[in-house]
């Protein structure tokens, strides 16, 4: 069988190691990957992949310890075992969390490697489970909620305020049910005559139409008040444009709405039975500063440069994760996301202040999601080091190219154990949540103990394994340029 591969006379190497092709085991559910292969091309020859040099596929291996046997091995002759390989202060496999966003899903060990260290979301288990909750876009006007979904946004309404709502809903619209920014909103100003009574109640922000939908003019969200209150914290919301979509994003300068957040924070790890929480969307985009076309200035956060208003709102954010911490000594806090800056103004400054000795050791975990850049192997590396420094977890997710793509599946692979070290946690599916854990072939292929961390020769990252060596030739394409060389017997 022939595959594709990329040159490779940087490397002087097929003197001392042999490219392997094989099969994954018959449980795989995806078709043959080797290990060798500069990734992008599929097999033309299963058969042949099977047997190299008369070398049996890792289908019929046994397992050895907590280490895998190599071929023509069995567990009394394994030169292969994680309890007594050089690890250093590296794991034997990747380590790996789940995100669980429905509480139906079926109660089953998820498919992975090894058990997931810790979930977010639903519970599972005795695992650690980080309580998740949606922290800065306003919802929007079309969600709408019943009675049984409002213990989770809801903290200083009563009962029979609630029930006020909904029969007014009911009576005005035949709706039993009501969009969820209007609880938010009651919730808020509730919060705020009761701090702060005899001041004026902060307006809701934008413009909205009868049925809730927002007042559009000219493409944009239409405010109900002047620029000040907002940079002045008078408003429920700003109005904001993220990935293209009309969405009101809470306003963090109002302390109401920061002292609502902070509750709702609070409250999830009380519902969270390992009294830690899992905050999404706390990042700034660009779109909340300037139109992504016309790159016309918002300034509704605060004045200054796109940099300057987002290390404005990150810090505000971070204030309340702050007061959350005060508030609850033991609660453990992961924020969604942190991104490779790549000399965006937005992601500079949030970095900026998330590393700052002010608010960096109130961070449990960050997450780095499908905007991960691969090849900017060096700032995760930096991250990673930062992170571990600061007792900090790095969470990587991926869920797009993942379904009908393991050859997509098999690079990440490969590139988690390029940049893994003892703080990163890993998750692979083909939905953001939601489903049960995928048994991509990737799996049933176990690098070993890392040797030695990873380092650069010119454009190309190396990092040798137990197993064998991973190359990472840094080029146009995000991961195209990764391989495998498995170490000859």
């Amino acid at each position: 069988m022939t595959f594709y591969s990329k040159s490779r006379s940087a490397f002087q190497v097929l003197g001392t190691l042999a490219i392997l092709t094989f099969t994954f085991p018959a449980k795989a559910q995806e078709g043959p990957f080797h290990a060798g292969y500069a990734m992008g091309n599929k097999s033309q020859n299963s058969q042949a992949a099977a047997t190299v040099a008369g070398r049996p596929s890792p289908g019929s291996l046994k397992d050895c310890g907590d280490g895998d046997c190599d071929y023509g091995e069995d567990s009394n002759n394994c030169a292969i075992d994680c309890k007594s390989a050089p690890a250093g202060n590296f794991a034997c496999d990747l380590k790996f969390f789940q995100l669980r966003f429905a509480g139906k899903q079926p109660k089953v060990r998820p498919v992975t490697p090894r058990m997931p260290e810790f979930v977010m979301g639903y519970p599972y288990g005795n695992l650690e489970q980080y309580e998740y909750f949606l922290l800065v876009s306003a919802m929007h006007y079309d969600l709408k909620i019943n009675h049984s979904y409002i213990d989770k946004y809801t903290v200083a309404l009563s009962r029979s305020e609630i029930r006020r709502i909904f029969a007014d809903r009911l009576r005005r619209f035949g709706d039993n049910t009501v969009p969820l920014y209007l609880l938010q909103d009651a919730d808020i100003q509730k919060i705020h005559i009761m701090l702060w009574p005899g001041k004026e109640s902060p307006k809701y922000g934008v413009k909205l139409n009868m049925d809730g939908s927002y007042v559009l003019v000219k493409g944009a969200l239409s405010p109900d008040s002047p620029l000040k209150d907002y940079q002045q914290g008078r408003t429920v919301v700003i109005p904001a444009i993220k990935f293209g979509r009309f969405r009101p994003v809470f306003n963090l300068n109002t302390p109401a709405v920061k002292e609502y957040w902070i509750r709702v924070g609070l409250k999830a790890a009380k519902k969270s039975k390992s009294n830690a929480v899992h905050i999404d969307t706390a990042t700034v985009s660009y779109g909340f500063f300037y139109h992504r076309k016309t790159h016309a200035r918002y300034h509704y956060i605060s004045n200054g440069n796109e940099a300057e208003q987002s290390r404005h709102y990150i810090t505000q954010l971070m204030d309340t994760v702050v007061e959350m911490k005060k508030r609850n000594k033991g609660i453990r806090i992961i924020l969604n996301n942190w991104y490779p800056e790549r000399n965006i103004p937005y992601r500079i400054a949030a970095n900026e202040v998330f590393v700052s000795d002010k608010y960096f050791p109130y961070i449990d975990g960050m997450t780095i999601d499908n905007a991960f850049e691969p090849k900017e192997v060096e700032w995760h590396l930096d991250t990673i080091r930062k992170a571990k420094k600061n007792n900090t977890k790095m969470l990587y997710m991926r869920n797009k190219q993942t379904k009908q793509e393991s050859s997509y599946v098999y690079r990440l692979w490969l590139w988690y154990h390029l940049i893994a070290d003892e703080n990163t946690f890993f998750y692979v599916n083909d939905t953001y949540a939601n489903k049960r854990m995928i048994n991509y072939p990737a799996y049933g292929y176990p690098l070993g103990h890392a040797l030695e961390k990873p380092h650069k020769e010119g454009n190309v990252w190396i990092r040798k394994y137990e197993r064998g060596t991973i190359y990472y030739d840094v080029g146009p394409d995000d991961l195209d340029g990764i391989y495998f060389i498995e170490h000859r017997n």
